[in-house]
């Protein structure tokens, strides 16, 4: 059996939570049979830890508060090290990570451990910043050196670092939308051959009733067939689409895959091709 080592950092100074997320994609490594182990990294863990539970194996580490400089490069460096124990040298493993932040983590596992490494993007601090503005982005890049605000380094450091991360470390790239999609093939230049777009997804709970709901099947461009759904939107004749296979398309919802179609298609999509 396949082992996946899944990763996530929280502390009170990382405000985007992807709580969901992870347990969609615990569900679906174990969906594609494979052993997981959910290392977690927070503030609010007071000692070192390891158990198992539901057929999980947690790996949970304290992440001691401090204002030193560069803290948490030295912990990360440390939590790879770490790690050693309890991580079963194979070239079959999959190594998923979460935060593009986690630069030196992700860095020193990819010298240490054989594998594969998996980056989802959930965001980047740059459109944090910038609340998005690409073209800001792009003048901020282009900028001399002797013009830049303390903002503007701190933008360049963020943006060359997830670079980095997207380029060297990672051997493939999830994006949760197309726009997150478009950036990172277009502004951060990565291969478009290894990312690969897997919309977040609503529960199944939310597409409500079978009467409500449309069911159809879309084929997608290797000739495989999903069956996905359509629901009315009120009194509209606008519809909210769930299953992978949609392109964005004026007057209607943008994509999201139900939970159960995008947890088939995260494990045929990633897990699945290695």
């Amino acid at each position: 059996m396949r082992n996946i080592y899944i990763f996530n950092m929280t502390s009170r100074s990382i405000h985007y939570g992807i709580g969901t997320y992870i347990r969609q994609l615990i569900r679906s490594a174990r969906y594609a049979r494979l052993k997981v182990h959910y290392v977690l990294i927070s503030d609010e863990i007071k000692e070192f830890e390891v158990r198992e539970k539901d057929g999980v194996y947690h790996l949970n580490i304290p992440l001691t508060p401090s204002h030193l400089p560069n803290y948490l490069v030295k912990t990360e460096e440390s939590v790879a090290y770490l790690l050693r124990e309890y991580i079963v040298d194979d070239e079959n493993n999959i190594f998923h990570f979460n935060i593009m932040r986690q630069e030196t983590l992700i860095g020193r596992m990819k010298k240490q451990y054989r594998g594969t490494f998996i980056l989802t993007v959930h965001y980047t601090e740059w459109s944090f910043e910038l609340l998005g503005d690409r073209k800001k982005l792009r003048q901020i890049l282009n900028k001399r050196d002797d013009q830049q605000t303390f903002r503007d380094s701190y933008v360049l450091t963020s943006f060359f670092r997830d670079k980095k991360v997207l380029n060297e470390h990672a051997d493939r790239v999830i994006a949760i939308a197309r726009h997150s999609y478009d950036d990172i093939i277009g502004i951060y230049g990565t291969n478009p051959e290894k990312v690969t777009l897997i919309n977040n997804a609503l529960p199944d709970k939310q597409i409500r009733s079978k009467t409500e709901r449309t069911t159809f099947s879309v084929q997608n461009s290797s000739g495989r067939k999903r069956r996905c759904f359509r629901r009315p939107i009120g009194r509209s004749k606008r519809y909210r689409y769930f299953g992978p296979g949609f392109p964005d398309v004026v007057g209607t919802v943008s994509e999201f895959p139900s939970d159960h179609c995008r947890r088939r298609r995260l494990s045929d999509a990633v897990f699945s091709c290695f």
